[in-house]
């Protein structure tokens, strides 16, 4: 049927045409908004969802970075922590050498100048004291030498012990003895540093 005989019907009803065409076209409004409507809900909710995806995506992406920054920063600082701690152990190193080091020297003098017995042992017990310091910072090696050097000279000391060793024989413990393990020190030393100072 056709516009035409539905207006006829409706006519023959005592509906007039206006109004049913005005509820036709109201019809069809109401239809096309709510055809927007949900158009535009749809439209609105995969938005939302594609904010969400996005949002979720850059606080993982953040998280990472942050995380990311984080193990850096902590890398950074436990590297500065070993630098300075190695810092340290050098210098301390270097003191307890170079204490070992005067030590042995001041021995050699009073021993090649015939100072007294309890000069000897006082100076001694510095070598004794710097030796303790060596075994705190090591390594191990220095350690061997500076104990081995420490017992030759108590055995120079238990020669002189009560008697007035000759120049010469003291001499000839101090290079047939001591120096050649204070040549070792000295090297192996050198080498521990990294460096040829002794």
């Amino acid at each position: 049927m056709d516009l035409s005989g539905a207006a006829a019907i409706v006519a023959t009803a005592g509906i007039p045409v206006s109004v049913l065409i005005a509820r036709w076209q109201k019809r069809t409004a109401l239809e096309q908004a709510e055809a927007t409507h949900r158009t535009a809900l749809e439209v609105a909710e995969a938005t939302h969802r594609t904010a969400l995806a996005v949002a979720d995506a850059t606080h993982r992406a953040t998280l990472e970075q942050a995380e990311a920054n984080h193990r850096a920063a902590l890398e950074i600082a436990d590297g500065q922590a070993e630098a300075e701690r190695i810092r340290r152990l050098v210098a301390a190193r270097w003191t307890a050498y170079d204490h070992l080091r005067s030590e042995l020297t001041k021995f050699r003098t009073s021993l090649l100048n015939g100072e007294d017995q309890s000069k000897l042992r006082e100076i001694y017990d510095g070598i004794h004291d710097a030796n303790h310091q060596i075994q705190e910072v090591g390594p191990l090696e220095v350690v061997r030498i500076g104990r081995h050097i420490q017992l030759k000279c108590e055995d120079i000391l238990r020669q002189v012990r009560g008697q007035a060793m000759p120049l010469q024989a003291c001499e000839e413990a101090w290079k047939t003895e001591i120096s050649p393990l204070r040549t070792a020190l000295h090297q192996t030393i050198a080498r521990v540093m990294g460096t040829h100072q002794t």
